[in-house]
């Protein structure tokens, strides 16, 4: 017997995996059940597409007494052409996979409701109040693209589209009314945007403007986008997001519901991350792929060398000699220097940011060398 979802103490979920994405939807799987155990029943549907036996064995050990694994292989196949045709014009990877939610109404036809979760997020919280919020007015409950924030090209997207302001949700969470979204067919409707509509996102674009308007907008910790603490800092997050109601970054993680790792530079299986990378290994522990060996970057070292600001030699330079003040005008990071001091510090050690100052100062020589060149031409 499944729950229709709008039993108090009964939550259906659904993920939809690749072979390439198993693991973190496996770790994905561990936070939400750990986390909600306060449910009589929890109903968990994983759509897979080219899955090795083995995974989806694995994948339905997840079971337990009140805690319910329905996987169910899938193709995708049909997706391949939009999936090639996204990449070769914006090179943004996403997955075929995701244009599958599009079929949610119809691939869970026993379901009144069911919240949808990317496999890379991490349900930090128990999602009771969330999931039994009343939405039989609307297509879906969902939270606004932060990860957009601050972001001119996003403003350009969203003109583009006919959207003003931030009415842009994120796709990664979605609580989806089922039933309405049957009764109105919009899944022939979604898939006929995102064949001859603006997308610039594999399914993004299409979920916003068949459905926004009919969305209730649901708190940013529901889908706290982790990329933003890298792009514009702790403190404007603190500030536009949550009124500084936190007083310390960690604080402020820690009390987000869902987690989501959307960027692909900022998945903690990739990349060494300040907390995230931490809280992802805790629940990977509590899945059959414990002790899963990944080769990490360090975030922060690819990050910054991405920085080409003069500004950064500069700032290296007064950090390895302990010369950093209040006076010191540091333009790009004169908004958030303790962000930037402590990732610097956290992952390099003094000689590596003497290696990466003369590395830059080598790039930025060469640079002046090929301008002065150009000018003699």
């Amino acid at each position: 017997m499944v729950g229709s979802g709008y039993m108090n103490n009964v939550m259906n979920v659904a993920f939809i995996t690749d072979k390439n994405y198993v693991i973190p939807t496996a770790a994905a799987i561990a936070s939400l059940i750990e986390n909600n155990m306060s449910f009589d029943k929890l109903y968990i549907y994983i759509f897979c597409d080219r899955v090795c036996p083995d995974d989806i064995e694995k994948l339905k050990s997840m079971k337990s007494g009140n805690v319910k694994i329905n996987v169910l292989e899938v193709s995708v196949s049909r997706y391949e052409e939009a999936y090639s045709e996204l990449y070769n014009r914006t090179k943004i990877h996403v997955s075929p996979c995701a244009m599958l939610k599009f079929e949610l109404p119809l691939l869970l036809p026993e379901l009144d409701k069911v919240l949808y979760l990317d496999g890379d997020i991490i349900v930090n919280s128990d999602l009771r109040e969330m999931y039994n919020l009343d939405i039989k007015d609307y297509y879906l409950a969902a939270v606004d693209d932060i990860g957009l924030m601050k972001n001119e090209w996003s403003e350009v997207h969203r003109r583009r589209l006919g959207i003003e302001n931030l009415e842009y949700f994120n796709s990664g969470v979605m609580l989806l009314n089922l039933k309405k979204l049957r009764e109105e067919e919009m899944t022939s409707k979604l898939i006929e945007y995102r064949t001859e509509g603006i997308n610039d996102f594999m399914d993004q674009d299409a979920f916003n403007m068949c459905l926004g308007k009919k969305r209730l907008r649901l708190p940013y910790e529901y889908n706290f986008q982790g990329k933003i603490l890298y792009e514009v800092g702790f403190e404007v997050v603190n500030e536009i997001l949550f009124k500084n109601r936190f007083q310390y970054e960690d604080e402020c993680i820690s009390e987000q519901k869902i987690l989501h790792y959307s960027n692909n530079k900022t998945k903690p299986w990739l990349f060494n991350m300040y907390f995230f990378t931490d809280v992802f290994d805790v629940y990977l522990s509590k899945t059959p792929y414990k002790g899963h060996k990944f080769y990490r970057k360090r975030l922060e070292r690819v990050f910054y060398e991405e920085i080409t600001k003069v500004e950064l030699p500069l700032f290296i330079e007064k950090l390895i000699n302990d010369e950093l003040d209040e006076d010191y005008e540091y333009d790009f990071f004169k908004e958030n220097p303790d962000e930037v001091v402590h990732h610097l510090s956290v992952c390099f050690n003094v000689d590596e940011l003497h290696t990466l100052l003369e590395v830059m100062e080598k790039n930025k020589k060469n640079a002046e060398i090929k301008s002065e060149q150009i000018q003699l031409l």
